[in-house]
Order: structure tokens, then C-alpha cells, then sequence
């Protein structure tokens, strides 16, 4: 059976009854649209690429049971979906990572010896990124600043990492931005 040019209803209709014609159709018709907007989103094709694979395989495989009204809509909605998974599987990750790292600090380090380290980072900053670093300090902790250095002799080891690797996180941000420069 020919499925060009049909409404995507039919389509729908020929994919609930396994034609792989009406899938093939559905596909060629509607993939470049949800490649855009996983793209958009993620910025890198061979993610945006596999996102788009899992909406199509996820409704190849539900092909027989699954319910659209809406395939435009549906197709939007899949892909975004899978697109916030996606950064929430970064975002865990991230933690997950962030959490490793502070347990190895935490268990060979005390807090005298991480300001010490840092207070010898400091000095050997030029003056941009020292300005960089106050400004998103003072942002975080506006009572705790100091001029010369970032006071954190107060803190527990977790939370001196904590606030020393947002820092430098905010201003790998910010400089793979391209809102602040360094000299």
C-alpha cells in the first residue's frame, strides 16, 4: 500500500496495523523536524541523532498498541521528553562525579591544607580571573569575601570544594560563553 501524501491518521492507522510503509512515511516526514529540535537543545548532532532513533524505535515497537491523535504533537512531545532525560542523565551524572570528588578530597585532605592550596592558586591568578572569581563569589556568599582572598577558613572541607569547584565551574561557563575574556 502506498502511504504518501496520506493524512497522519492513516498513518497511524497503517502503523498500528505493522505497515512498515506508513512507518517509513511517518519518518521521512516527520524526522528532520524533531532532529531540529533535539538539536537545538542538546547542541551535538550525534546526541540530537540518537534521540531522534529512540522516539522512532519506541514507537516501531509500541506500533501495534500505541494510541495518536496528534502525530505532529506527539512527535514534538516524544522528543523533548527524551531531550530532558537526557539532561538529567547529565545532571546526575554530574553529581554523582561532583560527590567522588569530594569524598577523595575530603578523605585526604583537611581544610587547612585546601587553603593553603588555593591561597597559592590565588596568588599566581591574574587580575581578570581574580575579578571573576570575587564577582561570583560575592554572589554566592556575599558576608564571606575578602578582598585579597577568598576567606575559607570557616568551612567545612565539603563545603570550601564546594564553593571553590562552582567557582571555577561558573567561570568555565562564563568563558566558554564568552561573557567575560580573560586578558
Amino acid at each position: 500500500m502506498n502511504f504518501k501524501g496520506l493524512e497522519d491518521q492513516l498513518l497511524v492507522l497503517g502503523l498500528n496495523q505493522s505497515h512498515s510503509a506508513a512507518f517509513e512515511e511517518i519518518y521521512s516526514r516527520y524526522w528532520f523536524k524533531i532532529y531540529r529540535i533535539a538539536f537545538n537543545q542538546t547542541g551535538n548532532k550525534e546526541e540530537a541523532e540518537e534521540l531522534v532513533q529512540d522516539v522512532f524505535l519506541s514507537i516501531w515497537n509500541r506500533r501495534e498498541t500505541i494510541v495518536i491523535n496528534n502525530l505532529d504533537l506527539y512527535l514534538v512531545i516524544s522528543i523533548k521528553n527524551k531531550v530532558y532525560d537526557l539532561i538529567r542523565s547529565k545532571i546526575n551524572f554530574r553529581k554523582y562525579q561532583e560527590h567522588i570528588i569530594l569524598k577523595e578530597i575530603d578523605f585526604h585532605f583537611n581544610t587547612d591544607e585546601i587553603v593553603n592550596y588555593t591561597s597559592t592558586a590565588w596568588q599566581k591568578l591574574d587580575k581578570k580571573r581574580k575579578q571573576i572569581l570575587r564577582s561570583l563569589f560575592v554572589q554566592r556568599h556575599p558576608d564571606e569575601i575578602k578582598y585579597e582572598f577568598l576567606d575559607l577558613k570557616g568551612f567545612q572541607v565539603k563545603e570550601a570544594v564546594e564553593i571553590c569547584y562552582e567557582m571555577l565551574c561558573d567561570v568555565e561557563e562564563a568563558l566558554n560563553d564568552g561573557r567575560c575574556m580573560p586578558n
